[in-house]
């Protein structure tokens, strides 16, 4: 009886211990992901800075044009194409850049909310395993006390054997004391009669 509840505490144990290994892999793949999200942010924020840059380029180029022409003493129509070409450009500029910082505004919040459940993820994950970890640690406690209470079980059934031994050899010497006696007796009887 001792034995199966030896056994079925052990086999808690390595259950509880496979869970604590599955729950480790699971925060690593979480803080993997984490990692990957971050990284993703970084590579999409260079690349809207790269753009940006590149359409402050075109502006500055478009400009520096209109300066050169002006002082080249550039007919008004020319002149007023180039504005409107200018604001034209200004626009798709500043439309760009709003749309990027929409998107930009919408990737952090995105990436803050993902942060926020990871980071919840990873607060039940730490209880769930300081929990594992103590059903472990109770379920080791109580196998070495069914381990130490097993072994003075069959400590004392040793005992106990031993005991069984030299009591049935002394039934068997008294027995044989007995038959010794017995016969004796029947031999003095049979002499007598």
């Amino acid at each position: 009886m001792l034995k199966k509840k030896h056994l079925a505490l052990a086999e808690a144990h390595d259950k509880q211990v496979a869970q604590s290994e599955e729950l480790s892999s699971e925060l690593l793949a979480l803080a993997q992901a984490q990692d990957t999200l971050r990284k993703q942010l970084q590579e999409q924020q260079q690349s809207v800075k790269t753009a940006t840059q590149d359409f402050h380029g075109e502006l500055d180029r478009v400009r520096a044009l209109i300066s050169r022409l002006s002082h080249d003493k550039v007919k008004p129509e020319d002149l007023a194409a180039l504005n409107q070409d200018q604001k034209t450009m200004e626009k798709t500029l500043l439309g760009n850049q709003d749309e990027i910082k929409d998107t930009l505004e919408k990737m952090r919040r995105s990436y803050e909310e993902q942060q926020k459940k990871l980071e919840e993820k990873v607060v039940a994950m730490g209880k769930e395993h300081q929990e594992n970890k103590r059903v472990i640690h109770n379920s080791q406690q109580k196998v070495s006390e069914k381990s130490a209470a097993l072994m003075c079980a069959q400590s004392q059934v040793k005992e106990v054997e031993e005991e069984n031994s030299q009591l049935q050899l002394h039934v068997k010497k008294l027995n044989e004391e007995y038959r010794s006696r017995l016969v004796c007796y029947l031999q003095d009887l049979a002499v007598s009669t």
